[in-house]
């Protein structure tokens, strides 16, 4: 039977790693709160109310973003980088016109396929952020070759 002395990391090594999957309630309730708020946003909201919101969200997205690039650490400022590439082309999308969608929802009967639009937008930047994380892990953990 194994103990912790007999790992070769030694019981000290091991105190000091957490478990992985573990969060503390702060960031419990920052998620429940920001799920909340898209879900409501994107789904029972009327469309007078829900289409500025959601423009304006994903117009300040990019500053939240660039803020976290700034003075966040690791992992954080890994995905804000990968988040802010599909933000940044929204954003270039907007004032030329290519958004052809708007024109849904601002008389209020049809608005699904813009919601469905940014919601597609705002999941496929947390996608690219989350690629970008898993592509510095890879890079991070190769072996090192200088070893013999």
């Amino acid at each position: 039977m194994s103990t912790n002395q007999d790992s070769p990391l030694g019981k000290e090594s091991q105190a000091r790693i957490p478990p992985r999957f573990q969060f503390s309630l702060r960031t419990m309730f920052w998620v429940t709160t920001g799920t909340a708020i898209i879900c409501a946003v994107s789904f029972p909201m009327p469309a007078v109310i829900a289409m500025p919101l959601m423009l304006l969200i994903s117009v300040a997205l990019p500053a939240v973003l660039t803020t976290v690039i700034i003075y966040g650490r690791s992992y954080q400022r890994t995905f804000c980088i990968g988040a802010m590439f599909p933000s940044c082309i929204f954003l270039l999308m907007i004032p030329y016109g290519s958004m052809g969608l708007f024109r849904f929802g601002l008389n209020g009967e049809d608005d699904f396929w813009l919601r469905l639009v940014v919601f597609g937008f705002w999941v496929f930047c947390v996608v690219v952020g989350l690629v970008c994380m898993g592509v510095r892990r890879l890079v991070e953990k190769r072996p090192d070759s200088r070893k013999p």
